[in-house]
C-alpha cells in the first residue's frame, strides 16, 4: 500500500507540475519546487551531519552518500580536482 502511495503522489505532483508548464508557470512553479526541495529532500544532509558527529571523515561520508562505485570515484576525482584548482589560485 505504502508503495503504491508513493508513486500515486508522485504522478500527481508530476502532473501539477506539468499543468503549470502547460499554462506558462514554469518558473514559478521550479522556485517552489526548489523550495521544497530543501525542507523534504535532507536525508544526505543529515546523513552527513550524522556521520561527522560519529568521527567519519568527509571524503568517507561522500564516498558512501553514492549510489554507485563508480559514482563515488568520479566524486573523489572530482573534489582533488576542484582542491588543485583551489590551490592554484
Amino acid at each position: 500500500m505504502l508503495n503504491n502511495l508513493g508513486t500515486n503522489t508522485w504522478n500527481l505532483l508530476a502532473a501539477a507540475y506539468h499543468g503549470g508548464v502547460a499554462f506558462g508557470q514554469k518558473d514559478m512553479m521550479d522556485e517552489y519546487l526548489d523550495l521544497g526541495y530543501g525542507y523534504i529532500c535532507t536525508c544526505t544532509y543529515d546523513a552527513t551531519g550524522l556521520a561527522s558527529m560519529l568521527g567519519a571523515s568527509e571524503e568517507s561520508s561522500s564516498i558512501f552518500s553514492s549510489c554507485s562505485e563508480s559514482s563515488s570515484n568520479k566524486k573523489v576525482e572530482n573534489d582533488k580536482k576542484k582542491t588543485a584548482l583551489e590551490e592554484a589560485k
